[in-house]
């Protein structure tokens, strides 16, 4: 598979990844391990669990160090307060359809 095909999804609460359905914290933080796995993608899916998974809207700040990090496109899922308009569609702002009918914003 190309590398252009792959898409990493990265989750983080209290700034550290998470994983195992964010139960288990590790010792890295998003903008680090971007950097590393950069060669081996086309871009990025990030979700601050501490504020988009408890339905708070978007982290701006938090997004805006890791669009420091690099200039691959780093996508956040919208499906969860701030998109509860296009909820019921299943569409983003510009009608086009997420995967599994998230609405998904791409960050500059």
């Amino acid at each position: 598979m190309s590398r252009k095909q792959i898409i990493i999804a990265l989750d983080t609460a209290r700034e550290k990844i998470t994983i195992h359905g964010w139960r288990k914290r590790l010792a890295l933080r998003a903008e680090d391990v971007m950097l590393q796995l950069v060669p081996f993608c086309a871009g990025f899916l990030c979700t601050d669990v501490d504020r988009e998974g408890t339905m708070t809207g978007a982290n701006l700040d938090w997004f805006r160090k890791l669009r420091g990090a690099t200039q691959h496109p780093i996508n956040r899922c919208r499906r969860h307060q701030d998109a509860s308009r296009d909820r019921c569609a299943g569409r983003n702002r510009h009608g086009r359809r997420g995967r599994n009918g998230n609405v998904q914003n791409r960050l500059r």
